[in-house]
């Protein structure tokens, strides 16, 4: 038991040691992993505004009741509640979707211009936002009108009813929601400094060579009786050359 007790405590006392030579380690190369933190910021900031095209996003908003509609119809708001997920496949659907590209003149498949249209109904409303996301914010902006004034068409026709509300119409936005270059730097900055920092760790954890007086006691089993500074042994030696005769 005494003799266990022994060798629990000599793993510890170890594995103290090696966490604190890894901290004067990471310490000492504490300047490289500064300068690495600042080269990925810098190459992700690079590539945020060379190799990333800006996105933005323009939004246009449908009030689900018709302008006959009276606010005391709880009929129809209840209705209303209901369709919703009705009227955003509306908004979705391929002939809706084939009759903006149409509009706006613009060469798209179905596809690729329903990935860049996202529809939302606000929470606890019977409201629908109509977002469009295009490199071009003049053109976001246009295509997300389009889309609303002919969903509003479709969904009457459908329904047989009043058209719904535009509630808003969109506007050019002025800022790209993607990409963000602040978090993409900041993510740049965290890589790079941990790349460094495990770097050093790995380097150290892989270098075998002796450095500390604990560490020949613990390989060699042997005390130390003296150290010699590297000066002191430089001065040694240089002495000992010049009383060598020269060939």
């Amino acid at each position: 038991m005494i003799n266990q007790q022994n060798i629990n405590h000599s793993d510890a006392e170890d594995m103290k040691i090696d966490i604190v030579h890894i901290y004067h380690a990471v310490l000492e190369k504490a300047w490289a992993i500064i300068l690495g933190m600042v080269v990925g910021g810098s190459l992700m900031f690079g590539y945020t505004k060379t190799m990333l095209t800006p996105e933005y996003q323009a939004n246009a908003m449908i009030y689900l009741l018709g302008a006959s509609t009276s606010i005391t119809s709880m009929a129809d708001i209840q209705i209303g509640s209901i369709l919703t997920v009705d009227f955003e496949t509306i908004a979705r659907s391929r002939p809706v979707v084939e009759q903006v590209m149409d509009t706006m003149d613009l060469e798209l498949d179905y596809q690729t211009a329903a990935d860049m249209l996202s529809i939302q109904n606000l929470p606890d409303t019977r409201i629908l936002r109509l977002t469009v996301t295009n490199p071009d914010p003049e053109l976001a902006k246009n295509i997300a009108n389009e889309w609303a004034t002919i969903t509003s068409s479709r969904i009457a026709d459908i329904m047989n009813t009043d058209k719904p509300s535009i509630l808003e119409w969109a506007v050019t936005p002025t800022y790209p929601v993607t990409p963000n270059t602040e978090k993409n730097v900041s993510n740049g900055v965290v890589l790079g400094g941990a790349l460094v920092l495990a770097f050093i760790v790995i380097r150290f954890c892989l270098n075998d060579r002796i450095h500390t007086e604990e560490q020949i006691e613990k390989c060699l089993g042997l005390p130390v009786l003296s150290i010699i500074p590297v000066e002191k042994k430089k001065r040694i030696l240089r002495y000992e050359n010049q009383g060598k005769p020269r060939r």
